[in-house]
């Protein structure tokens, strides 16, 4: 339950814009991780930037 709580809100508006692949695999954690990460590239480079 925690888990679900903690991740919902990242994956659920990902989960209406990508369908499970051949309708059984899921693939928005792995697309959660790889935004999350070009994100955190984004802001460390602003942040080095000054």
């Amino acid at each position: 339950d925690l888990l679900y709580r903690l991740t919902d809100p990242v994956l659920e508006p990902l989960r209406r814009l990508i369908p499970p692949i051949g309708g059984m695999l899921d693939i928005t954690p792995i697309v959660a991780m790889i935004l999350l990460e070009v994100v955190r590239q984004v802001i460390v480079r602003l942040l080095l930037s000054f």
